[in-house]
């Protein structure tokens, strides 16, 4: 069930909106449901993202970038082409 359908369920009972196809009023509440799924997704994409053992994607990119980062501020850390595959494997050892 979509957002659509949410807010049709939550307006239903005001009985003064119409739901037929092609209405402006069904259009309207379409194209705001796909806006608010669209924002769900995105939510639950950065949700994932955000966290090491469920990150997939650029998730674990910028980790690897901002640790990329900061070993090269320190001279006595290892090099950074040493590190990344350290990183990479480690995080995927932590799925």
């Amino acid at each position: 069930m979509g957002y659509a359908e949410y807010i049709r369920g939550l307006l239903r009972p005001v009985g003064i909106y119409t739901f037929a196809p092609g209405s402006i009023g069904n259009g309207e509440i379409e194209s705001i449901g796909a806006a608010l799924d669209g924002c769900e997704a995105a939510a639950e994409e950065s949700e994932r993202e955000v966290l090491v053992p469920t990150a997939k994607d650029w998730g674990l990119a910028l980790r690897e970038v901002l640790f990329a980062k900061s070993r090269r501020r320190r001279p006595w850390s290892c090099g950074v082409r040493q590190f990344l595959p350290c990183c990479r494997s480690a995080a995927m050892a932590l799925r």
